[in-house]
């Protein structure tokens, strides 16, 4: 288990406003065995796509660390949810001249710019959660996601005899960020409308980001990745389902969940729900523990995503070649198996699941070994 310096932190000490590098604490010095060669990693450049959310936060406060602990200084520039502001950081991390750059981006219409510059440079890149061109890739699969909440609803559904004649399905998706991010949401209504009795087959393909009543037993909200935009898009959304039907969410962050939720107590209707989140931060662990609504999380450990993307950064100076993408452990969380993955009473995971198949590649570097917290490796 990790020890409580790598606790969720919700303030965002490592984070400034658009533009500025945060130095991490500590000078940067040897990493693995590669010291006094090319292939030593001293610096890495991180772009975060956005300060507004607390996991975002989290996300970047790790990264810093776990760089920390292996002797890595790790810089946090904010994006700012913002395309332009991407660009505009993408520049001024090249003229850093890290080892490295790593870069979350906001919105996938600044990609190809940002490709373009980190190509340019020649300094190794890695794109996460939307790709980057001439990048390397690191996310989680949002497909095999929406099949296992698939799976975890339908089974909970049937104990309580929700169907498409009582139900209806809300799934939120966060446009800005395209359909990388968002199959998760629509093809998990792909896979639920044809499993679950009563519902219209329909293809995710369908369901555009401008798709809002996708049909009678499904609705599509816009609710981005914030607390306060989710709470008012579902409020909105919500005065249009009847109140004799019971409600399922799934949502691509735990803070529209977060969001969501409070919508359905001012409407009183918390009740009648259950909802699944995407991301397993403090909220989804808590909620899982304690509130009767949410029955599940899609967990990639998205806040521990620092600790494999330095393991990339090194596998790459090294001159390992990643492969088309790198997938972080990811399992879905519900009430009956929250506390095999998580202390009681925390929300720091104690043990991560195998890496996938395509992951394997980053046992070479060394680097996963010294965080102890991956099942399989020691």
């Amino acid at each position: 288990m990790r020890s409580s310096k790598f606790r969720f932190r919700w303030g965002a000490a490592a984070l400034v406003s658009a533009g500025l590098a945060v130095s991490a604490c500590g000078g940067a010095t040897q990493a693995g065995n590669s010291a006094g060669n090319s292939t030593e990693v001293k610096t890495i450049a991180f772009a975060v796509n956005t300060q507004s959310a607390g996991q975002f936060v989290t996300l970047a406060d790790n990264f810093v660390n776990f760089g920390k602990q292996i002797g890595i200084k790790v810089d946090v520039y904010n994006n700012n949810g913002s395309g332009p502001t991407a660009i505009s950081n993408a520049q001024l991390m090249v003229a850093a001249k890290p080892d490295v750059i790593v870069d979350f981006p906001p919105v996938a219409d600044a990609t190809a710019r940002v490709g373009d510059i980190f190509k340019a440079s020649g300094i190794p890149c890695v794109a996460m959660n939307i790709p980057i061109p001439n990048c390397a890739f690191f996310n989680q699969s949002q497909e095999r996601f929406a099949q296992l909440e698939t799976d975890n609803f339908a089974k909970l559904m049937k104990q309580r005899g929700w169907d498409g004649t009582n139900t209806t399905v809300v799934i939120e998706q966060a446009s800005e960020f395209g359909p990388t991010v968002n199959i998760a949401v629509t093809k998990f209504y792909e896979d639920m409308s044809k499993t679950i009795p009563g519902f219209q087959p329909t293809l995710a393909s369908a369901i555009t980001p401008q798709t809002t009543t996708i049909s009678a037993t499904g609705v599509q909200v816009d609710a981005g990745v914030t607390v306060d935009r989710s709470f008012t898009t579902f409020s909105q959304a919500l005065q249009t389902i009847p109140a004799g039907r019971h409600i399922v969410i799934y949502a691509v962050s735990d803070d529209d969940i977060v969001g969501s939720y409070r919508a359905l107590v001012n409407a009183h209707r918390e009740g009648d729900a259950m909802m699944a989140g995407f991301g397993g931060d403090e909220h989804a662990i808590e909620g899982l523990r304690s509130n009767p609504a949410w029955v599940g999380d899609s967990d990639g450990f998205f806040t521990y995503w620092g600790e494999f993307l330095v393991a990339m950064a090194v596998g790459m100076k090294q001159g390992l070649t990643p492969p088309a993408l790198t997938l972080s452990p990811m399992v879905v969380l519900t009430k009956d198996n929250v506390n095999n993955y998580f202390d009681a009473g925390s929300s720091t995971p104690k043990q991560m699941p195998p890496l996938p198949p395509e992951s394997q590649w980053l046992i070479k570097t060394g680097v996963l070994q010294k965080f102890k917290n991956v099942s399989g490796l020691s």
